[in-house]
């Protein structure tokens, strides 16, 4: 395969604007899109990050709603928080920022998460949808980079499946990295996501 420029700047544009006819369209028929995005801690480049997916939120026309919590906050405080956004019918997609203090288990986090409103496509059974071609989240940032560079995306989750590392630190989620994606959970899927 011959290597291939992508426009990350033009796509993220498109993607903006399409995300922004989108919600404003449900919003005509009465449903809001509302994500929540989950803060734990003062890692600085999750909080850049989660600024920007906030101003992205407000920009598209969602209700955002940013909760950012001490480092300190316990494990058990943070699942019932989950929980309540779980349960919250303005709440349609749920973002939790990676990472999160060594002390809180990352993976009972995000399995704690609907899957009808894990927007990063991290949890279990939103990974087994997009390994066998079923209806889900996916982790948006590199899917959607591969489908508008005509890449046949099943072969590259296969490559990432094999070597272990999908969707945690294909994302960059597992390190803090940034750079897994800019324009994410339409998030965004960045570090938390592209």
């Amino acid at each position: 395969m011959t290597a291939q420029i992508i426009d990350g700047k033009a796509l993220s544009a498109q993607l903006r604007t399409e995300v922004a006819q989108r919600a404003a369209a449900l919003t005509a028929k009465g449903t809001k899109p509302g994500l929540a995005v989950v803060l734990v801690g003062d890692n600085q480049a999750s909080q850049v990050y989660v600024r920007n997916k906030v101003k992205a939120c407000e920009d598209a026309g969602f209700h955002s709603v940013l909760e950012k919590y001490d480092a300190a906050m316990t494990e058990a405080e943070l699942l019932a928080r989950v929980d309540a956004l779980n349960n919250d019918p303005s709440i349609h997609g749920i973002l939790v920022q990676l990472p999160l203090p060594k002390h809180i288990d990352d993976h009972k986090v995000i399995e704690a998460i609907s899957p009808l409103k894990d927007v990063d496509g991290f949890h279990v059974a939103s990974a087994g949808a997009l390994m066998v071609g079923e209806v889900g989240f996916k982790a948006c940032t590199p899917l959607r980079l591969h489908e508008d560079a005509g890449i046949d995306w099943h072969e590259g989750f296969a490559r990432q499946a094999r070597r272990g590392d999908w969707p945690l630190q294909h994302c960059g989620q597992a390190h803090g990295d940034d750079a897994a994606g800019s324009q994410r959970h339409g998030h965004h899927h960045a570090q938390r996501h592209g």
